[in-house]
Formats: structure tokens, C-alpha cells, sequence
């Protein structure tokens, strides 16, 4: 099971991030850097079908689930990712998570 991941514009040769979110007080050096890694992995995972999942990210770099989990609670909580459930259209039976990455 993975997640699909759409994501506002299309990063190819490098990942851009709106200065709104270097700027937001809310956030932490840490999750700033997640998110940027987050678009990254998001457009990689479009090429390739859509699909990561947590232990993904975790593998990618030295911060551990704990970590990895905060950061993403902080970037959810700041409205810059929201995680929804994704269901099968006919039978309604759960696929896995959509992330939608601002």
C-alpha cells in the first residue's frame, strides 16, 4: 500500500519553495527542510506512479519515524500538507493516503 501525492506545480530540475513557508514563524528549521523534501519526493514519486509512504522518507535521510512524523504533524497543523484517506471509487475499501503538498 502507498500514497498518491499531488502536489502545486512541477519541480524538474530542482525543487522550488515559496518563500511564505522559509518565512512562517509556525515552523521549524526541520520540518522547512521536510517539506522541500517532501516536493522533491512528491514530483520523483508523480514520475514513477504516485506512490511513497512513510518509511520512504524516514530511509531518505537520518531523522528517525518520531522526528519524521513531528515534522509532518508541524506541516500539517501550518496548512502546507493535508493527508486524506483514499478510497476506492466502487467499493469504497481504503487504498492507502493522498498527501496534497502546497
Amino acid at each position: 500500500m502507498g500514497s498518491w501525492v499531488y502536489i502545486d506545480g512541477e519541480p524538474e530540475i530542482f525543487t522550488q519553495v515559496a518563500n511564505n513557508i522559509l518565512k512562517d514563524k509556525r515552523l521549524t528549521y526541520k520540518s522547512i527542510g521536510l517539506f522541500a523534501y517532501l516536493r522533491h519526493l512528491a514530483f520523483e514519486a508523480k514520475k514513477q506512479g504516485n506512490k511513497f509512504d512513510l518509511d520512504d522518507i524516514v530511509k531518505a535521510h537520518k531523522e528517525g519515524k518520531d522526528a519524521v512524523k513531528a515534522g509532518i504533524k508541524e506541516l500539517k497543523d501550518a496548512g502546507y500538507i493535508n493527508i486524506t484517506p483514499r478510497r476506492n471509487k466502487k467499493t469504497g475499501t481504503f487504498e492507502g493516503w493522498e498527501w496534497h503538498i502546497t
